[in-house]
């Protein structure tokens, strides 16, 4: 068997947890190792997948600050991508929160389209999930809204 293939069995046999508050500084530092801004906004939600030794190589957060369930900060290390973790991820969160909204860049459309979401407008949205969308296209021009029900 090839160590590719060894290594999928061995990710799809880990199970995504929800992670508990002590792990939080863990999560942050893998946000960090992977060049990614995420932050916890209050009343979140965070689900994760390890490997075999215990190492964060997937994480997800969903937000409850604004009417709808809020999905961000998903992320799969670097050398754990192409291997259907996102997809996953999307899956666990999608069976977890009946809505939710994201924001993501347009290269990865397919991706939510796959996993159920469709490309909203911002009339769609609520004003405070609104005003980080604004706030983050500013910095991010390929942004898009996708909304799951």
């Amino acid at each position: 068997m090839s160590n590719s293939r060894v290594a999928n069995t061995e990710i799809a046999s880990n199970k995504i947890v929800s992670a508990a508050k002590s792990d939080k500084k863990h999560i942050k530092r893998f946000y960090k190792t992977q060049c990614y801004s995420a932050g916890f906004l209050g009343d979140d939600v965070c689900y994760l997948l390890k490997d075999d030794t215990e190492q964060i190589i997937a994480s997800v957060l969903v937000s409850f600050a604004s009417s709808t369930p809020f999905l961000h900060g998903l992320v799969v290390a670097s050398h754990y991508q192409h291997r259907g973790i996102a997809n996953r991820l999307l899956q666990h969160c999608r069976a977890h929160h009946q809505h939710l909204i994201c924001f993501a860049v347009t290269r990865l459309k397919a991706l939510y389209l796959q996993n159920g979401f469709r490309q909203l407008n911002t009339a769609d949205i609520d004003a405070k999930l609104l005003a980080r969308y604004k706030a983050y296209q500013a910095k991010q021009v390929t942004l898009a809204i996708y909304g799951a029900s």
